[in-house]
């Protein structure tokens, strides 16, 4: 168990098979405190794979983003 500033910091690990094909959205919690997972959804559905970040973390700064906000999106 790691720690960060003397919190633990729990740590999950999933296998999944058959990944070709499927997209993964990873996130701070400053876009998740802001949006539902129903937000985002919607938000990203017909977007380019290429603005994604761009419009959640504008998604999350337009709800009052007091928190950093990062996100990785990646298609395999």
């Amino acid at each position: 168990m790691k720690y960060l500033d003397k919190i633990a910091a729990k740590h999950h690990l999933n296998k999944i098979e058959n990944i070709t094909g499927r997209r993964f959205l990873l996130c701070t919690d400053g876009l998740t405190t802001t949006s539902t997972d129903q937000d985002i959804l919607l938000k990203i559905a017909d977007s380019n794979d290429e603005d994604i970040c761009n419009i959640l973390v504008d998604m999350a700064n337009e709800k009052g983003g007091v928190d950093n906000v990062t996100v990785m999106y990646v298609k395999v």
